[in-house]
């Protein structure tokens, strides 16, 4: 239970506009919290933006707003978030290389003082409108990514993207893939991390019980790094 007088709401430094979405992805790690407004127009139309608070005392305070250093109207940079410590990932679901929209994810490092860019990473078979970005979880060296409207498979049936950090610099392992995707799984949709265990979720897979076809039943997916590869292990069903 919560009560009054221990609810804050969390207001930016700037105005805002009517269709910003703030709020649209949240996280929190410590007494910093991230929240995204993918539809904020500050850098054009739906480019995007992410705002960062830190609790001082009692209060929380705008400590930054972050903008893609690339950003372009359309990418939609906050569609998703997440942070450990320093380090703050965020998803820009129309991003990407060129004129590509797959989506990009960056990378920001707190330095002391403020919040730097640290990398822009991609997957490395993205095609266009895989939405690579829609979800995002990160622990430690960790980051995980979803595309979940990826052609693996089948059409839309999504992929998810482990990077890790070597020496500063992030490198992409091996994706995963789930068995029995069925066209439009949206595997990727969402993602966890936690360890040594990531978990993925298809939410609109089907699942082929005796013979019985279950439309959008859904389904989760459980990876385990196990030595230097991810493995699956689990497959959970309703």
């Amino acid at each position: 239970t919560v009560n009054e007088d221990e609810q804050i709401r969390l207001e930016t430094d700037d105005p805002g506009e009517a269709t910003n979405e703030f709020g649209y992805a949240v996280a929190i790690s410590g007494d910093v919290v991230v929240v995204g407004a993918h539809r904020d127009d500050e850098a054009g139309s739906n480019s995007g933006s992410v705002y960062v608070f830190r609790l001082n005392g009692t209060a929380w305070d705008q400590e930054a707003k972050l903008l893609a250093p690339d950003a372009r109207a359309g990418d939609k940079f906050g569609s998703s978030v997440a942070i450990d410590g320093d380090t703050i990932v965020v998803g820009a679901i129309y991003g990407g290389e060129g004129d590509s929209k797959s989506g990009s994810v960056y990378v920001f490092e707190y330095n002391g003082s403020d919040w730097q860019q640290e990398a822009e990473l991609f997957g490395n078979d993205l095609g266009a409108g895989d939405k690579f970005g829609s979800s995002v979880a990160l622990e430690g060296d960790t980051i995980i990514v979803g595309a979940p409207r990826h052609d693996d498979s089948e059409t839309d049936s999504g992929a998810a993207y482990v990077f890790r950090r070597y020496a500063g610099t992030w490198i992409q392992d091996p994706n995963f893939t789930g068995s029995g995707l069925f066209e439009k799984a949206y595997f990727g949709h969402s993602v966890a991390l936690s360890g040594n265990t990531a978990v993925v979720g298809a939410y609109r897979n089907d699942l082929d019980v005796d013979s019985n076809l279950l439309v959008d039943a859904g389904s989760v997916y459980v990876f385990r790094f196990e030595g230097s590869e991810w493995k699956p292990k689990y497959n959970l069903t309703p």
